[in-house]
């Protein structure tokens, strides 16, 4: 059993003392005027007041501490009180604005919200090891959820609902690309980047032409692409050889910058003046860009091969990674209710990725083998599910060298073995070899 103790924000009552704050002041005027007092002390305290009290109950009614013991069954809060993971509903997909990492929220099969308000930036209501301490907890919440899930799989039970294993782990990966603007600011950003790439024909024409301007850019970003695929190729075989093993046997790597385009007004004109301005820095700086590597199986599904909330903050040197997916195994979309029935209009294929750390002092076969909690039962989806795909892929620049690869193909097959999965089916390609 692990015990987590931290501060948090509770946002209970928070609307309540808002408009105390809000309207006190107000309805104190209104009395003030209505009994012709024309001192100012009333309309002082008539202002401050309420104002003070609001903000005196919003900071020290907000002020909460937890203190978690974590078990294989759930979890038992101070603060909240036993939650059984059975009793889990849903992990809250958190809106933009409520959304402050690490926080995180419950529904739970009752109709009762948990949650945890906490941010890494200090403040009066937590600070950065109480932020630190949260976001251990729910790593280990991850790792006790994958293996409940695990578990599942292996007893077949049928899926009517997105499991919080999966919910829990997409939430970290918006809390790690956290946008904190809203549409209209990025409106005001393109619109921005719009009068820099064209301001000066603006005042050439006297006035713009939305339709030129379109036009320019378009053929702007057909050069800075044929460009950039240039640089792309050039580096991808600078960079060495990239591999992978899989049972998708038309499976291929593709390696491609991580530009970060963020546009999101849906405005061709905008969007194409965002991609062009990443673009431009791509080409002029493309050592300041990391290579993603991305696999695009059989059926033309794309997949960046990324690290999981598991290890993120993992230093190893040399970087496996692998991909479990099954586009017959599908999930409920958020917010479902289960037993409903499973649409396939909105239901998403499992899908997972992680990487495996490899250091001197440990074995390939053991860090494969702890790449997911579960991983027997993981692997043996291959023989029960005929749809069900496993990619391992390793590159030079991860510090993967051909023999080490090969090692933990090796590794990997035995586990096969061990599970009575037949690896016949499974192949190995080396892409970008000089």
């Amino acid at each position: 059993m692990k015990t987590f103790t931290f501060r948090f924000h509770n946002p209970k009552n928070v609307l309540l003392y808002l408009l105390l704050m809000i309207l006190g002041p107000v309805l104190a005027l209104v009395i003030i005027m209505a009994m012709n007092i024309t001192s100012l002390a009333p309309f002082l305290a008539a202002i401050l007041l309420p104002l003070g009290g609001g903000m005196y109950l919003m900071f020290v009614k907000g002020k909460a501490k937890d203190t978690i013991d974590l078990d294989n069954a759930g979890l038992t809060s101070e603060f909240y009180g036993r939650i059984n993971f059975d009793d889990i509903e849903q992990i809250i997909d958190l809106p933009w604005y409520q959304r402050n990492p690490p926080s995180m929220s419950l529904r739970l099969k009752s109709g009762k919200k948990v949650r945890w308000n906490v941010t890494y930036r200090s403040n009066v209501f937590n600070n950065e090891q109480d932020a630190i301490t949260f976001s251990e907890f729910t790593a280990a919440l991850q790792r006790r959820l994958d293996s409940r899930y695990a578990r599942k799989l292996q007893q077949r039970e049928p899926v009517t609902a997105e499991d919080p294993a999966i919910q829990l782990k997409r939430e970290e990966t918006k809390n790690s690309k956290m946008a904190y603007w809203t549409v209209p600011l990025g409106f005001i950003f393109a619109l921005a980047s719009l009068i820099k790439a064209c301001g000066k024909d603006w005042i050439k024409d006297r006035g713009p032409n939305f339709s030129k301007f379109t036009e320019m850019q378009e053929k702007k970003f057909d050069g800075n692409i044929r460009i950039a695929k240039s640089m792309v190729d050039s580096m991808s075989v600078a960079q060495g050889e990239v591999y992978l093993y899989s049972n998708d046997s038309s499976a291929t790597i593709k390696l491609l910058p991580n530009l970060s385009v963020n546009e999101p007004t849906g405005i061709k004109l905008f969007e194409l003046t965002a991609n062009n301005e990443e673009l431009d820095k791509f080409i002029e700086h493309p050592d300041s860009f990391e290579l993603k590597m991305l696999i695009v199986g059989s059926d033309s599904i794309i997949k960046s091969m990324n690290k999981s909330m598991m290890n993120y903050g993992d230093s190893a040197s040399s970087n496996l990674y692998i991909r479990c997916y099954d586009p017959k195994h599908l999930l409920a979309p958020p917010g479902s209710r289960r037993n409903e029935p499973l649409d396939s209009a909105t239901a998403r294929p499992f899908d997972v990725t992680t990487a495996i750390a490899l250091y001197d002092t440990l074995k390939p076969g053991k860090a494969i083998g702890e790449a997911y909690p579960g991983m027997k039962i993981m692997l043996a989806q291959v023989k029960h599910s005929s749809s069900f795909r496993v990619y391992l892929a390793g590159r030079k620049q991860d510090g993967i060298s051909a023999q080490l690869f090969q090692n933990s193909v090796y590794a990997l097959n035995k586990q096969f073995a061990a599970v009575g999965v037949d690896t016949s089916k499974f192949v190995k390609h080396t892409f970008f070899e000089k």
